[in-house]
């Protein structure tokens, strides 16, 4: 991360933290969580740094809305194929059922410092709920969610179809 970026961050998170620890304790997290997308997205106008122009490719490719849905849908005890199924949550969410690459998946989780299983492939091929696949491999190598696994998607993470199609997307699903 920027410096920059690091400083504007530490900056809103302290505005943050004025305001919250004025709070009564009981609603102290549920109010950091509305100020969760003020903290990491894009710097307040008229300042110098904007947050996703200066943001350093090599250091960090996650965008601050990803970070956002991290932090709403993932707890200390998940397991790596759970934050697998949460990354493709959040391609569903962007892209809809366009297909994804085991590598995709390893480079957002590593990029989110997530934990992520060494066989993505095998995580994806074996995700049934009620014995039903949630995935399924398309000619070119990649994954989507199968329809069931769409509703299993949108239940379980609250998220909507994305209509956005991928910029590696050489395939037609």
């Amino acid at each position: 991360m920027l410096p920059e970026i690091f400083e504007e961050r530490v900056k809103r998170l302290m505005e943050v933290n004025d305001v919250i620890s004025k709070l009564a304790p009981s609603i102290q997290g549920a109010a950091f969580q509305v100020f969760i997308p003020y903290v990491t997205a894009r710097a307040a106008t008229g300042t110098s740094v904007d947050l996703e122009d200066a943001r350093d490719d090599s250091d960090e490719q996650t965008p601050a809305d990803f970070e956002v849905f991290l932090t709403k849908h993932t707890a200390s005890d998940t397991k790596p194929a759970e934050n697998v199924n949460l990354i493709a949550a959040y391609f569903y969410s962007q892209r809809g059922s366009e297909p994804f690459s085991t590598d995709e998946i390893r480079k957002t989780g590593d990029d989110a410092g997530l934990t992520i299983p060494r066989r993505i492939d095998m995580t994806l091929k074996g995700a049934k709920r009620d014995g039903k696949a949630i995935y399924t491999q398309v000619p070119a190598g990649g994954y989507k969610p199968t329809v069931f696994g769409e509703t299993v998607l949108k239940a379980s993470y609250g998220v909507k179809k994305g209509r956005q199609k991928s910029a590696s997307d050489s395939t037609e699903a």
